[in-house]
């Protein structure tokens, strides 16, 4: 009882992958790097339909930076673009949020992470990709309080890590 244990095993194992398919009419060449983002002001408890918003601001940017928001609380700004994916694999996502976020591929919910809470990460489970171009999108809010948003990746190969700037596409 006077010594401790540290016990380490492979969570990522067991679960069936979710098939899914990148944007078939989508081209290289009709992409610039970076996404496409839109800034919105309330006060809400959970994710809003942010569609049916007006947003407040918008532009481009090169990774997940929610430092473009009009305010210090009370915003939500919704990331849109596509995530290249060189080749065939498996995957997760996961978004660390304060406080909520979701992330959309092809068109569905992979990772909610929904309410008020301190920085907490939730991820997709696996997903399997063919390569390609995949449409992406990442909604966030805060309330109040501190705030912050991280998405990435884990590919099985090195652990868990930034979804980088060279994975990000917009449309020109």
């Amino acid at each position: 009882h006077h010594q401790r244990y540290t016990v380490y095993w492979d969570t990522k194992k067991g679960a069936a992958a979710v098939a899914l398919q990148p944007a078939a009419n989508v081209k290289a060449e009709d992409l610039a790097p970076g996404l496409d983002y839109k800034v919105y002001e309330g006060a809400w408890r959970e994710l809003p339909d942010f569609s049916k918003l007006e947003g407040k601001q918008s532009g481009t940017t090169e990774d997940f930076d929610i430092s473009k928001r009009t305010r210090r609380d009370n915003f939500g700004i919704v990331f849109s673009g596509y995530l290249k994916i060189e080749n065939d694999s498996e995957c997760y996502l996961a978004a660390t949020s304060d406080d909520g976020s979701a992330i959309s591929l092809a068109g569905e919910q992979v990772v909610l992470n929904d309410g008020i809470h301190a920085m907490m990460s939730v991820d997709s489970g696996p997903l399997a990709l063919k390569a390609g171009f995949y449409p992406l999108e990442v909604k966030f809010f805060e309330a109040s309080g501190g705030e912050g948003l991280d998405v990435t990746i884990y590919d099985g190969k090195g652990g868990w890590k930034r979804v980088p700037r060279t994975m990000l596409f917009r449309k020109k």
